[in-house]
């Protein structure tokens, strides 16, 4: 909490930070709004303890707010965290293979846990949409001060709606295809065996067990049972290294295209395709030779008849 106080308070004049909390959103807006209120009232400690921590303590941070009062205001926090750090003491005295009161007593402060967050969230929920049904129309009036925010936000959206559309299933060439298919595939493969097969290739292992005592040699390693166990591992890694290969691969082609937007001879200006009414002169006649089989306008992206994007003289 007091980390990321020191973020919004030191790099609060960052346009990135702010872009990254969304200083130009109605629902950061409506948190900041409810922040600047005078004293620890009800939606302040709602926000301060169920808000989400990112976005409530850099704005606190950016806003300079009385680091003693926002300390005090999240005090009720241990409501919340109370109840989990019982569940991780009983945890470690409970035997998972026996049944005991520390069994019990876990699942109790766990229930007791999940509860205390659900409250604390919903309280923080319905506090900031009051908020924007009340002031959403005042909330959503463009700032000066943010304008370079609102900027950088829309170029992000930009090149978003860009990657989306060349990731897009549709304008993928057969080999991205493939690629992104086959990690998709032993993506649900490693699931299905650690799934189906976690016997095979895990030892029994909790967090009241101990390492020295409980693993072979003392090795934590052990705990994965050789050789089957690492064949599912091998597999999701293998899955996850061919999954962030797309991704950086699709980044890449979004970057050259940002910029390069106009390479070849398709441009932004082609006239628009046939709409499918003749549109004849004053006497009637038809102009030109529209059919209703004419091709799309150009949308912005060019592709060869193979389906391959093309960027620069190089097909992807």
């Amino acid at each position: 909490c007091v980390s990321q106080y020191a973020i919004g308070y030191f790099l609060g004049k960052s346009v990135s930070i702010q872009q990254l909390i969304g200083v130009d959103k109605v629902f950061t807006r409506a948190i900041e709004a409810i922040l600047k209120e005078p004293g620890l009232s009800f939606g302040k400690v709602a926000i301060l303890v169920g808000g989400p921590d990112w976005p409530t303590s850099v704005t606190c941070g950016i806003l300079s707010m009385d680091m003693l009062q926002m300390v005090l205001g999240t005090l009720p926090v241990l409501v919340v965290t109370g109840p989990c750090v019982l569940a991780g003491a009983f945890l470690v005295k409970s035997d998972p293979k026996e049944h005991s009161q520390w069994n019990m007593l876990s699942h109790t402060a766990l229930s007791a846990a999940a509860l205390s967050n659900m409250i604390s969230c919903c309280c923080a929920a319905y506090i900031v949409l009051e908020t924007v049904s009340r002031r959403g129309d005042e909330l959503a009036k463009p700032r000066p001060e943010h304008a370079a925010v609102a900027e950088l936000t829309r170029q992000g959206e930009h090149r978003a709606t860009m990657y989306e559309d060349i990731s897009n299933w549709h304008h993928l060439s057969t080999p991205w295809r493939t690629l992104i298919g086959l990690a998709t595939a032993l993506h649900l493969v490693a699931g299905f065996i650690f799934t189906m097969a976690s016997e095979a290739c895990f030892r029994d292992f909790s967090i009241s067990s101990s390492i020295e005592k409980d693993l072979p040699d003392g090795n934590p390693f052990k705990v994965v049972k050789e050789p089957f166990g690492w064949i599912p591992i091998g597999i999701f890694f293998a899955a996850t290294l061919l999954h962030i290969t797309f991704l950086k691969c699709m980044a890449y082609l979004t970057t050259v295209r940002l910029r390069r937007p106009d390479d070849g001879d398709c441009h932004v200006d082609d006239p628009p395709a046939y709409d499918g009414d003749d549109v004849g002169d004053s006497h009637g006649h038809d102009d030109g030779d529209f059919h209703d089989d004419d091709p799309p306008a150009y949308d912005g992206h060019r592709q060869d008849p193979e389906n391959k994007w093309y960027v620069g003289d190089k097909y992807f």
